[in-house]
């Protein structure tokens, strides 16, 4: 997995979430992190390929919330690498726990 951002904090978190998620080791899939412009009324969105499913983009709005969105988007790209369908309610779950965990052990 490569992932592609110029924002070396939400690249260095991109790759934290894909170990936690046990995605870090699949093999030929690039995730693009961009900024999400201020104006958009989403915290953050995640775009794919319906055919490769192998390249990502996320789109996270840089604010205070930027690691738990960043997280939440990372299980929707593990979602559709299992092909299992895109479940809100499980990337809010989880999201929130990895970020959590990922926060934590940044503070100290």
């Amino acid at each position: 997995m490569r992932v592609y951002s110029r924002y070396s904090q939400l690249k260095d978190s991109a790759c934290f979430y894909a170990r936690e998620l046990g995605i870090d080791d699949t093999r030929k899939v690039k995730i693009h992190i961009l900024r999400l412009p201020h104006k958009h009324p989403k915290a953050g969105f995640c775009e794919f390929s319906e055919t490769s499913r192998r390249e990502f983009t996320i789109y996270v709005k840089l604010d205070e919330e930027r690691e738990i969105t960043l997280a939440h988007e990372m299980v929707h790209v593990r979602q559709v690498l299992a092909r299992q369908g895109i479940d809100e309610i499980e990337a809010e779950k989880i999201g929130q726990k990895i970020a959590e965990k990922r926060l934590t052990m940044t503070l100290f």
